[in-house]
């Protein structure tokens, strides 16, 4: 319905706007359509002896789920898309929270590789510190979250959850809470970060000429 409506959208309106949200509804749709084959997909993995062991293993070595995180998220180039393949092997039941949470800061990870490549590739200088700075941010997130979970493990916060079956909404909602939380906590340190960008990347030449211009 959803692709349908985008589609008649973008036919029929002329305007810019009306074009635009004809995209995003029909780009929604794409993407539901495509995470629904995925699960249906590999909805087979759920006998299979050898997927179960795997994520047997990641629950005893999270640094694997780490590892394949960061992997797949470098190769798609997409932690959206990571996310959401991730969710989608949860209809496997066989993703657990000590699990997810690793592959979570693989993918936070992964983008970073991303953005470090897109940001050494003839960048002006406003954009590198931007990447740098999503990059930094990124760290600074995995390690906060590493150190959040090892406190409310040690004071039994997550007992519950620790060995639970996620789905793909709880998936969804423990990356959220990641994002959300680390957001919130590390917004103090947005202009330490800003800082730290201009001296890391000084200003393009052009850049200083024009403001040698302007003054």
């Amino acid at each position: 319905i959803t692709a349908a409506v985008g589609i008649i959208i973008i036919m029929t309106c002329k305007s810019k706007n009306s074009s635009a949200v004809g995209d995003i509804l029909l780009g929604f749709a794409i993407l539901f359509m495509g995470l629904v084959n995925i699960s249906n997909s590999v909805a087979g993995l759920s006998e299979s002896a050898t997927f179960a062991g795997y994520f047997a293993k990641i629950s005893q070595y999270p640094i694997l789920g780490f590892l394949s995180g960061l992997a797949v998220c470098a190769i798609i180039q997409s932690s959206s898309a990571t996310v959401g393949i991730l969710q989608a092997l949860s209809i496997t039941g066989r993703l657990t929270f000590v699990a997810i949470y690793p592959m979570l800061l693989g993918i936070f990870m992964g983008d970073c590789i991303k953005t470090a490549f897109f940001c050494g590739v003839n960048a002006h200088a406003d954009a590198k510190r931007t990447g740098i700075i999503h990059v930094v941010f990124n760290i600074f997130q995995a390690v906060l979250i590493i150190i959040v979970v090892y406190i409310a493990k040690q004071l039994g916060y997550l007992d519950n959850i620790w060995t639970a079956k996620m789905n793909s909404g709880a998936i969804a909602n423990t990356n959220t809470i990641f994002k959300l939380g680390c957001a919130l906590l590390l917004l103090p340190l947005a202009n330490t970060f800003e800082k730290m960008s201009r001296k890391i990347v000084k200003d393009d030449a052009t850049s200083k000429n024009q403001n040698r211009l302007d003054a």
